[in-house]
């Protein structure tokens, strides 16, 4: 509940000076950075759709990993030093106003346990690009892209069809809203209460 978009300008203003958000559009990824979320593929979508025109950065929150060389490399490779921000871990407090400057959020993971940033981005008005794997197509639905994680030019096309129609943005952020009632605490309380009288049942 308490993820929703932030209209208060001084508030986000101290986030940005905080975390030295980049003063342009921006796509944002929410998890540590390890093989299996595909961030290089995501740098390459980004380089692909900066070569169309597109003046655009890409901002990363969370933690090191493991294995994240490819990653840095990939950076390199593209000359996208001065365009991709690892902003490590951030104050659960600011994740809303760094939800609220993104243009979209973009999890193409090759595996995922559940996909909560999806639910969090939702709330927070921001269209996503998600991968059509794992859980993560029942918890976006029909509000967002689905992507084949392994597949570079697919992420490229979505990135840049997103970044390039309000209309499609717009309505993503419509669907958003809705899709993302269907999760609450509440709800999973029940559905766990449910599980624990049939097995208690059977």
């Amino acid at each position: 509940a308490r993820f929703q978009p932030i209209n208060n300008m001084d508030q986000l203003e101290v986030i940005e000076r905080k975390y030295q958000l980049p003063n342009k559009r921006y796509i944002l990824s929410v998890g540590t950075v390890q093989p299996r979320k595909n961030y290089s593929r995501i740098v390459r979508a980004l380089s692909y759709v900066r070569k169309q025109g597109i003046d655009c950065h890409y901002v990363i929150v969370g933690g090191k990993g493991w294995m994240e060389d490819e990653m840095y490399q990939t950076i390199q490779n593209e000359n996208m030093e001065n365009c991709v921000h690892l902003l490590g871990f951030v104050d659960d407090s600011d994740l809303p106003g760094i939800y609220t400057n993104a243009e979209c959020l973009i999890i193409a993971s090759l595996y995922e346990g559940f996909g909560l940033p999806i639910l969090e981005a939702m709330a927070c008005g921001v269209p996503v690009i998600t991968s059509n794997l794992s859980s993560l197509p029942e918890v976006i639905g029909d509000a967002g892209l689905l992507v084949n994680p392994l597949d570079q030019l697919e992420i490229n096309n979505a990135l840049l069809s997103l970044l390039s129609s309000s209309e499609l943005q717009n309505g993503l952020v419509e669907k958003g809203h809705k899709q993302v009632k269907h999760f609450t605490w509440e709800k999973s309380a029940q559905h766990l209460h449910e599980i624990y009288q049939q097995v208690l049942n059977a």
